[in-house]
C-alpha cells in the first residue's frame, strides 16, 4: 500500500505569472522493504517540508522549483540520514480531451500526464514519466446512485538520466475509473491491470517482465 499526500498554501505575486508556496508532503508505503535477498526500499518514507515557486498553467503546462527538508520516519534506513536537504523541481503537462469523467455526457476521451522531475536527494537525478489513457466515458447511471465510470487503456513509460533499473519501464493494460456524481469532482476510484517491461536489466533483481494490479483512491480540494 502506497500513500502520497500534500497540503500546500500559495501566494499570488501581483501580476507576475508565478506563485510562491509552502508545502508539506507525505510519501510512504506499508511494507518499507521489498522481499528479496538484497531488499530495497519501496518509497521515500518521508515527511517533506518545502517552499517554492510555480508558474501559472499555460495550455496544461506548468514549471515549478522547491527547496526544503525531508524527515525520514523509519528507525533504520541503512545509513540514510533521518533529516536531509531536499531540492526538487519539474515540468508538468496535463491535458484531457473529449468526454471527461466529471461531465454528464458519454463518449470517447484521451488524457495525458507527462512529467520531468529533478530530485536532488537522489544523486541529482532527473526522472521522466508519461501516463496516457484512451477510453470511453459512460453516461451517469441513475439506477446506481448516479455512478459515473470510464473504461480505458493505459500506455505508460518511464526513464531517468542515471539509468536506474527501477525508473526505466514501459507498460500497458486496461483500467476502470469511477465515482458518484454527488462526490466533489476531484474524488475518484481506480482499478488498473498492467503488463510491463523494464527496459534496463543491469543490476535488476526483478527480471525484465512484470504484471501489476493497482487499486487506488484520489481526492483533492482547493479553498
Amino acid at each position: 500500500m502506497f500513500a502520497y499526500g500534500q497540503i500546500k498554501t500559495e501566494y499570488k505575486l501581483g501580476r507576475l505569472p508565478i506563485r510562491a508556496y509552502a508545502s508539506a508532503r507525505l510519501i510512504g508505503d506499508s511494507r518499507g522493504l521489498s522481499r528479496q535477498v538484497q531488499p530495497q526500499y519501496l518509497s521515500e518514507s518521508s515527511l517533506i517540508f518545502g517552499a517554492g515557486l510555480a508558474t501559472n498553467y499555460w495550455h496544461g503546462l506548468m514549471l515549478w522549483v522547491e527547496a526544503g527538508r525531508a524527515a525520514n520516519y523509519l528507525d533504520n534506513r541503512g545509513g540514510i540520514p533521518r533529516m536531509a536537504a531536499d531540492y526538487r523541481g519539474g515540468l508538468a503537462l496535463s491535458k484531457g480531451f473529449g468526454r471527461l469523467l466529471a461531465g454528464r455526457e458519454r463518449g470517447t476521451f484521451f488524457e495525458m500526464n507527462d512529467d520531468a522531475v529533478f530530485l536532488g536527494r537522489f544523486r541529482n537525478d532527473v526522472v521522466f514519466y508519461s501516463q496516457n489513457r484512451w477510453g470511453y466515458t459512460l453516461a451517469p447511471a441513475g439506477a446506481l446512485g448516479g455512478l459515473q465510470a470510464q473504461w480505458y487503456w493505459n500506455v505508460d513509460a518511464g526513464a531517468d538520466l542515471r539509468r536506474q533499473h527501477w525508473a526505466n519501464s514501459v507498460e500497458t493494460g486496461p483500467g476502470l475509473r469511477f465515482r458518484w456524481k454527488w462526490m466533489p469532482a476531484p474524488w475518484v476510484f481506480s482499478v488498473n491491470v498492467v503488463r510491463g517491461m523494464y527496459t534496463i536489466t543491469r543490476d535488476n533483481p526483478w527480471g525484465r517482465w512484470y504484471s501489476d494490479v493497482r487499486v487506488g483512491f484520489w481526492h483533492a480540494f482547493t479553498r
